[in-house]
């Protein structure tokens, strides 16, 4: 469901735009943006170039070899249908070659990386609003603590976020707040004062 919903949300975006690019936070084997990215060009999303960021991506990682081979397919795969694929081991490195390269991202998607949600403030924020295109689109899915003890309801609930980079501030600015339960197609909408759970350890 939440694919889905960033894949609309993306769709509505591009509108008008010959080509794209789009960005992962911690996307370590790629299973996510697999999906995400074919549902796109299914919808005729024009994307040409994804981002994937993830420290395993860094050659002195103990899981380096391994995540190698994911990226290595992944980028074969979705080459031969034009997007070109560039990863990176941390964020400073995605936003020096976001920018130098001139492939600013119109959107950047973070799935299940409780690390970059506890510094969302200090350090995914400041380069969201660096490198997304004006009107860009930031989504994160993040299991939250409060519905995560055995036996209690919404244990396996994820709560998602959208965020919107506004061409007035400059600054993103948070424009919904979703729950995924399972069983459920449709995420339930939060309330406008409604907080998130706090984000769950490992």
């Amino acid at each position: 469901a939440f694919l889905r919903t960033c894949a609309q949300r993306l769709l509505e975006v591009s509108k008008g735009k010959e080509e794209i690019s789009y960005a992962s936070l911690g996307s370590g084997y790629l299973r996510f943006d697999f999906g995400f990215l074919e549902y796109c060009l299914g919808l005729g999303i024009p994307i040409t170039a994804v981002h994937v960021c993830d420290m395993s991506y860094d050659n002195e990682s103990q899981s380096y070899a391994s995540h190698r081979v994911a990226l290595a397919q992944f980028a074969a795969w979705f080459g031969d249908r034009g997007v070109d694929v560039y990863a990176h081991s941390s964020l400073e490195k995605f936003c020096f070659r976001a920018r130098s390269a001139n492939l600013l991202p119109m959107a950047v998607i973070q799935v299940d990386c409780s690390e970059l949600t506890w510094v969302f403030d200090q350090q995914v924020k400041p380069m969201l609003e660096e490198v997304l295109h004006y009107g860009g689109l930031f989504c994160a899915l993040t299991a939250r603590e409060g519905a995560s003890h055995a036996g209690k309801v919404g244990a396996a609930d994820a709560w998602g976020e959208l965020w919107r980079l506004c061409p007035e501030s400059g600054r993103i600015k948070l424009f919904s707040k979703l729950r995924y339960r399972p069983g459920y197609r449709e995420p339930q909408v939060l309330a406008e004062g409604e907080e998130l759970p706090p984000a769950m350890g490992h």
